[in-house]
């Protein structure tokens, strides 16, 4: 814990500007001459944690300085130190009061949330027409009865917002149903 807390470890500030140093000068120079078959060398380790080159977010850099993306560099690499410390000590020393199961459990529910956001983006992308015409404005207004004036910008944005979540909507049942179709031919849905 002395990377985390400067009391225990005196040279705390001086140790961690050395290292840095130290990744910033050598680690350039450490690479794998072209060839893509041998491992890269590791940015950092924590306990058996490996921060390894391809890790870093490619934008990280994106449009800085040799000198601020070095910078930039080392404060990713301190963040990442620091977190895997947390993570670990949580993990070990407070593994009785964090109720990993109930870690575990939010992990699956989050991950399933991600994957579900990132196919009805990918479905709404391909599949959702955004195109209003003064047609289904004047459709809308009529099965809704809706009061607008023609002129009222304001309603009629928010006539135009409520036919494309309308349209949303439609796009990702429609998607869903052609799945739901598609496992019920391979009789892969089963409820019991």
């Amino acid at each position: 814990m002395f990377l985390l807390s400067s009391r225990g470890f005196p040279y705390h500030s001086f140790f961690l500007h050395f290292l840095r140093l130290c990744l910033v000068i050598i680690l350039p120079g450490c690479g794998n001459n072209g060839n893509s078959n041998k491992s890269s060398k590791p940015l950092a380790r924590v306990y058996n944690k490996l921060l390894l080159p391809e890790q870093i977010p490619p934008h990280l850099n994106f449009g800085t300085t040799p000198d601020d993306s070095s910078a930039v560099l080392s404060d990713f690499i301190d963040e990442w130190v620091q977190n895997t410390l947390i993570i670990r000590y949580a993990e070990t020393v407070l593994a009785d009061s964090l109720r990993m199961d109930d870690i575990e459990r939010r992990y699956s529910e989050y991950r399933s949330a991600l994957i579900l956001h990132a196919f009805r983006h990918a479905v709404l992308s391909k599949e959702l027409d955004t195109n209003i015409t003064g047609q289904d404005i004047t459709a809308f207004i009529s099965e809704n009865r809706f009061d607008t004036l023609a002129g009222d910008s304001t309603r009629l944005y928010r006539i135009r917002t409520v036919i494309i979540n309308e349209r949303k909507k439609q796009v990702v049942a429609r998607a869903i149903e052609k799945l739901q179709e598609e496992a019920l031919k391979r009789n892969a849905i089963q409820i019991f």
